[in-house]
């Protein structure tokens, strides 16, 4: 009886391990791992009361053999590259539509045709280029002015090209 009832306990701790794990986690995409993970430990935890009322009082131990660790760091490292890479293109995307939503919104703070919007991505701030028509003749200072506020960003962050 004994052992049902620290078996019991450590179910116990162990839900509460794997519900701490899930809210720390920093990402949803991280949750499918967690949740696999989770449950092959439950598996493995339900069959350990069996295995000892099978055996007696003989103790249920897993091993895992050096190929199954390997497969699991693989798996692992394709894990976080695929995250990255949903990062890196979640990042484009974002970009992309605030260059076509910035476009009519600088055309109209300053009054003039604009070609292009471009928003590129500096180590930690962002630079907004703007592509002008050669025979625009709006003044540059007023369009880097009238962008800057309008993003609420420093002038320094708004380039102009011909």
């Amino acid at each position: 009886m004994q052992f049902l009832t620290d078996w019991a306990a450590g179910l116990g701790i162990l839900i509460m391990l794997v519900l701490v794990a899930d809210m720390l986690t920093p990402s949803d995409s991280w949750r499918p791992f967690i949740k696999f993970t989770a449950g092959l430990i439950f598996l493995f935890w339900m069959i350990n009361p069996m295995q000892h009322l099978l055996n007696g009082a003989e103790e249920f131990t897993i091993s895992f053999p050096e190929e199954i660790e390997k497969w699991v760091l693989a798996e692992k490292m394709n894990g976080e590259a695929v995250i990255e890479s949903m990062s890196a293109n979640q990042t484009a995307y974002i970009l992309e539509q605030s260059e076509q939503n910035l476009h009519p919104l600088i055309e109209q703070a300053c009054s003039c045709k604009i070609d292009s919007v471009e928003i590129s991505q500096q180590s930690d701030s962002y630079k907004v280029t703007l592509l002008l028509n050669a025979d625009n003749q709006v003044e540059h200072g007023m369009i880097i002015d009238q962008t800057a506020s309008l993003l609420e960003i420093s002038r320094s962050s708004v380039i102009i090209l011909h």
